[in-house]
């Protein structure tokens, strides 16, 4: 990628980006402004958005990087931030991220994520090398949590050539300030989310085959400071999208993307698998198993390597339940041939990393 966009006057803004003069306000205020580091990236990204040539609408106008459905369906109980912490205080096995230096902690304690969101508006002194900003990811939804709210993905439960897994609702609690780089999630899976409050803005890229050819470079790896604002600069087709109300949308397979938080804010999501879409999705499985290949041997690890393998061995093995249900439609049987390939090209790969064993998240590196 090429070196970082620099800040720009945001005098002349396309009136379509007009709205993000606004965003840049919030971001500019407290708690954020007291977290230098994080508030100086976020500065730049949105500057330069406010100087983006073309149209950026608060929500994309077409389907290429999410579908968005409105409000979700649910029971009478509203989401709340008290359930969210609900369910993390029961969780025993909550993915937390720091913001501020990216250095992997293991064992942060529920306490220490909530005591961290608290800091910036406790005018603690956000700058001092020992100071961390937490988020807590994959937060199981349980009974007395959000799973109380009983989401569903109901637009999608009805016909057979969908697959929903049973139980698998979980949430992101992010901070003010919290900056997710640009990165992608498994490979051919839509994911269903619902964003439950707070604001958040998304940066979508599509996963055309130059961005593909782009970011496996990065695929994985840990990211700097700069991430986002090179990915800006080489990536194609950006579009955003601004939550900020209770809403339901689908992110669509393989598709880049970034979070800016500008208040404390929460998604919670399910995966869906749509037989439409195998075709697409079988081709950026396929994607995956070459950058496995690609990988092997350079600097990643066998083990590291191998969470990604079986992430795609999940895939496939959604993909293979939803064909057999469905024999005779059409699209199982244009896709046959597809499935094949991919099933023995995922085994080449396993024997090529001699992969045994248990298998392993992708937090498991």
């Amino acid at each position: 990628m090429a070196s970082p966009l620099l800040p720009l006057h945001v005098d002349h803004v396309r009136p379509e980006n007009v709205w993000l003069r606004s965003v840049l306000k919030i971001w500019n205020a407290h708690p954020i402004s007291t977290i230098p580091y994080l508030h100086k990236v976020g500065k730049g990204i949105f500057e330069t958005l406010l100087n983006w040539p073309n149209p950026l609408p608060p929500v994309p106008n077409d389907e290429s990087t999410i579908k968005i459905h409105g409000k979700p369906t649910r029971g009478a109980m509203d989401p709340t931030l008290s359930l969210v912490l609900e369910d993390m205080l029961q969780g025993k096995d909550c993915n937390v991220s720091e913001f501020i230096s990216r250095v992997a902690e293991p064992s942060i304690s529920p306490a220490k994520v909530i005591a961290s969101m608290m800091n910036p508006s406790t005018l603690c002194d956000m700058s001092t090398p020992d100071r961390r900003l937490y988020g807590a990811l994959d937060i199981v939804c349980s009974p007395t949590g959000l799973g109380s709210c009983k989401f569903r993905a109901a637009e999608y439960e009805t016909s057979t050539k969908n697959w929903i897994p049973n139980k698998s609702w979980t949430t992101a609690l992010t901070p003010p300030g919290a900056i997710t780089h640009t990165h992608m999630d498994y490979y051919g899976r839509n994911q269903y989310m619902v964003h439950l409050f707070g604001h958040k803005i998304w940066l979508l890229w599509p996963p055309t085959e130059k961005n593909l050819k782009i970011f496996g470079l990065y695929h994985t790896q840990l990211p700097d400071s700069d991430t986002t604002s090179r990915c800006m600069q080489e990536l194609e087709g950006l579009q955003i999208f601004y939550a900020k109300e209770e809403q339901a949308f689908v992110l669509q397979p393989n598709v880049l993307h970034a979070c800016i938080c500008l208040g404390t804010s929460a998604h919670s999501g399910t995966w869906v698998w749509m037989l439409q879409d195998i075709g697409k999705s079988l081709r950026l499985v396929k994607w995956g198993l070459d950058w496995i290949m690609k990988s092997y041997g350079r600097e990643a690890t066998t083990a590291g390597l191998g969470s990604e393998v079986d992430i795609i061995q999940s895939e496939v093995d959604v993909w293979r339940i939803l064909l057999s249900e469905n024999p005779t439609d059409v699209d199982s049987l244009a896709a046959k041939e597809a499935m094949e390939e991919v099933e023995n090209y995922l085994q080449e790969v396993k024997k090529q990393l001699g992969l045994k064993g248990k298998k392993r998240k992708r937090g498991e590196k």
